[in-house]
């Protein structure tokens, strides 16, 4: 019978500290003017980009990030995926048909801060390069937040050690009254 209180208990912390730990997705566009977007530490961020697939056939998405400024000389190449106008599936469509090429950078640090932009290369009919705008991702850490997590990390320990230490305790006051009941059962007079 206390078998199952102790693993529901776990099953109880586990799921407990891992909706602590879980992270939000926050969407930057990378099309439009320059801009500057604010992003939480840890979290997904996840960089859009948006097609006009009326044109071509064929194309290539590639990401690109500069974490110094909005230079495309000094750009880094982070993804590249390749599309097909006929083939994409309607999820990766907007209301009006054209795509919308997303890449996403799970759990971002201080270090993803940067420029980021996409290039668009169409191979059918004709080639062209199409060259979004850059945007400015600056990574912040919220104080209070962290403040509150690292609380409710220490609350959440506490509650499951002291929660341990009763299961614990409840198990070896039961397994000694087992005991002294077989004991006392047994015995025969001759």
């Amino acid at each position: 019978m206390e078998m199952w209180l102790t693993q529901s208990t776990l099953v109880l912390l586990a799921v407990a500290v891992g909706a602590m730990v879980v992270s939000g997705q926050e969407y930057v566009i990378l099309v439009g003017a320059k801009s500057k977007e604010e992003v939480a530490f840890g979290s997904s961020l996840v960089l859009r980009c948006f097609l006009n697939t009326t044109i071509s056939e064929s194309f290539w998405v590639r990401w690109h990030f500069n974490a110094s400024g909005s230079s495309f000389s000094d750009h880094s190449n982070i993804s590249q995926k390749s599309f097909d106008n006929k083939t994409t599936k309607e999820d990766l469509r907007d209301e009006h048909g054209n795509i919308l090429a997303e890449h996403v950078i799970p759990n971002v640090t201080l270090d993803n801060s940067g420029w980021y932009s996409c290039k668009v290369t169409t191979q059918i009919p004709r080639y062209h390069e199409y060259i979004s705008s850059g945007t400015q991702v600056v990574i912040t850490i919220p104080p209070q937040a962290h403040q509150i997590v690292d609380q409710w990390m220490w609350i959440l320990l506490g509650v499951s050690v002291f929660i341990l230490i009763v299961l614990l305790l409840t198990y070896f006051w039961l397994r000694r009254r087992c005991r002294r009941s077989r004991g006392t059962g047994l015995s025969l007079s001759v």
